[in-house]
């Protein structure tokens, strides 16, 4: 039979592994706790993390739909800008010699090229718009076609002007004045006006012979995306410094619109004032004014008789008048 102390051990031992037991479902206990508080706290996190998201997600669907709408209507309202420097970039004779008829074909073949070549070049909407402004100096360059023999009155060019601004409303010729840089001030204006305009995709610019218009690309060298907007037109061939900075732009040609050398204008070895011209018949002439005042200057059956012997006569002649040099 077995001792009192051996039920003793026995009994300690058994009360030790159930306080062992208890603790450790007590440990068990306390770590769930722990554990369900902070599924609580993951939760709540969740739920102000899917709010958040919710909050960002509709702002985000917000400003994509008016983004959308803002694209929409930039490209609803896009529009290209042909600006022209129509002192040095004349068009083809036969539009001018062609008079309000010619104004409106070059106002279409214009339009025409300039559309092909942005939507096939620089791959734009099917619905851009094209704007055309041309400023030239319309006194001075009626002058050097009447010089070239081109037209035979003022009114001609009149008439093709007028014939270009009615073939298409957002076609304009307009005369910039008579000043030395008229036109090229009102181009550099329109010029920056259409880079800093978001609506404008492109500027198509012509005056390659102007080596003024360099100082005014300059500054979009090395920036592509203002220089890829912008499109040279060459004509007469570029000017030496446009010459340096045409590679950093696109060059678009148009040898059925534009003339490719410039309009030459009377020099000063041409002007009548510098080459004193000769009075034709002198002879007859002093006839005429012998028989006026009864001989009593000269002898008309000399031949040497000139206009120099008839003071008279002499004060009355005119200097035929000289014509302004231009840039053409």
């Amino acid at each position: 039979m077995a001792s009192l102390d051996a039920f003793r051990e026995e009994y300690d031992s058994l009360n030790e592994l159930e306080r062992k037991k208890n603790r450790l479902i007590e440990n068990l206990l306390t770590r769930v706790e722990e554990l369900q508080d902070g599924l609580r706290d993951m939760k709540l996190h969740l739920e102000r993390e899917q709010a958040t998201s919710k909050t960002f997600q509709s702002r985000f669907y917000d400003a994509e739909f008016m983004l959308k709408t803002r694209d929409e209507k930039i490209n609803f309202n896009s529009f290209v800008s042909v600006l022209i420097d129509g002192d040095c970039m004349p068009f083809l004779d036969r539009f001018v010699k062609s008079a309000q008829q010619g104004g409106m074909e070059a106002a279409r073949c214009l339009r025409s090229a300039v559309y092909d070549y942005v939507t096939r070049v620089h791959k734009l909407p099917a619905n851009i718009q094209i704007r055309v402004r041309i400023y030239a100096n319309t006194a001075g360059l009626a002058s050097a076609y009447l010089y070239n023999k081109i037209l035979f009155g003022m009114d001609n060019l009149k008439l093709f002007i007028c014939g270009f601004n009615m073939g298409h409303p957002m076609c304009d010729f307009v005369d910039a004045g008579d000043g030395k840089e008229c036109a090229d001030t009102k181009l550099k204006a329109w010029f920056n006006q259409d880079m800093a305009d978001v609506q404008c995709q492109a500027v198509v610019f012509g005056g390659s012979p102007d080596d003024g218009y360099a100082r005014l690309l300059q500054p979009y060298v090395g920036d592509n995306s203002k220089s890829n907007r912008i499109i040279l037109v060459e004509g007469h061939p570029f000017a030496r410094e446009l010459a340096g900075l045409k590679e950093k732009f696109f060059v678009a040609h148009f040898p059925d619109i534009f003339r490719n050398a410039k309009l030459p204008s009377r020099g000063k070895s041409d002007s009548p004032t510098s080459t004193p011209t000769p009075i034709p018949n002198a002879f007859s002439y002093a006839t005429a004014v012998s028989s006026i005042i009864g001989g009593s200057f000269f002898n008309t059956n000399d031949t040497n008789d000139t206009l120099e012997n008839v003071p008279a006569l002499k004060a009355n002649v005119l200097t035929p008048f000289s014509t302004p040099r231009h840039r053409w």
